[in-house]
């Protein structure tokens, strides 16, 4: 993210979808959060990230990028979930993570910070409630929840290092797949009036 004169600009959001895995031959977290790479919203400068569906390559990857974003204002991570809804996670926790990856693989302790208790979670500072009821208010036809269990999965594993760097507000956004109601186009739209309302809470 360059402005005219050439010179790289400051990055205020990190936002990141996945790889495909599984059943899915195309990833929508992806392809929703790549299109924001570059942009402007509500004054701040977003750049998007591909993350694999891989523990170890999210262990060493993962955070190099948070590493590389010195100015971070904000954190939002994006997952493929489950059909009809997107929801906004409100905690992560560090294991049990036993779900293989793509490389048919998990983590050997089946957490994500082997130095502290399994049952250890992060909650985000977010005000998601306020989040949700703002967007669904201004889009009736979006259909949209918090929830409190991630998944246990690359998903939660992401979102755990995420609020573990301390870096700034971080949440992670399930959406479904597509047409399962929404189309690439109305994802993308709801997407980005869930990031207008997340950036604001920062600014």
């Amino acid at each position: 993210m360059s402005d005219e004169s050439g010179e790289k600009e400051q990055v205020d959001v990190l936002v990141s979808g996945f790889e495909v895995f599984g059943s899915h031959s195309v990833n929508p977290s992806w392809e929703v959060m790549k299109e924001f790479d570059g942009c402007q919203i509500g004054g701040a400068n977003i750049s998007a990230k591909l993350l694999p569906v891989c523990y170890e390559g999210v262990d060493k990857h993962y955070p190099k990028i948070l590493e590389e974003l010195p100015a971070l204002k904000l954190i939002v991570n994006c997952g493929v979930g489950h059909r009809q809804k997107l929801k906004v996670e409100t905690r992560c926790r560090n294991g049990p993570y036993f779900r293989l990856d793509n490389k048919s693989t998990f983590p050997p302790t089946q957490c994500c910070n082997e130095a502290v208790e399994m049952d250890q979670e992060y909650n985000s500072s977010l005000p998601l409630d306020q989040v949700v009821e703002a967007c669904t208010k201004e889009s009736p036809d979006l259909i949209l929840e918090t929830s409190n269990d991630a998944g246990l999965y690359l998903c939660e594993y992401t979102y755990y290092h995420s609020l573990q760097s301390g870096k700034c507000p971080a949440v992670f956004l399930h959406v479904p797949p597509y047409d399962h109601p929404y189309s690439h186009e109305q994802l993308k739209q709801h997407v980005e009036l869930i990031l207008t309302k997340l950036i604001a809470c920062v600014s």
